[in-house]
């Protein structure tokens, strides 16, 4: 009765350790997909960093054109 007792205790411990296992590859799948969700974050800021200075770099050109217009208009 002792061996069997052992014998599912040893059993149970096995089964413990396999799901143990299964969820520290669960955690590294979801750390993975945290870091992937955090670089695409990252990827999105700096897209809309450059599209910012863009916009900035055509105010800057409208601005100039609105000058050049003015000067035009003030020579004719």
């Amino acid at each position: 009765i002792g061996s069997d007792s052992l014998d599912r205790g040893s059993d149970s411990l096995d089964i413990g350790r396999n799901i143990l296992d299964r969820d520290k590859v669960s955690l590294d799948r979801g750390s993975d997909s945290l870091n992937r969700g955090s670089d695409s974050l990252d990827t999105g800021r700096n897209i809309l960093d450059r599209g910012k200075v863009s916009l900035d770099r055509g105010r800057v050109s409208l601005d100039r054109g609105r000058v050049s217009l003015d000067r035009g208009s003030d020579s004719l």
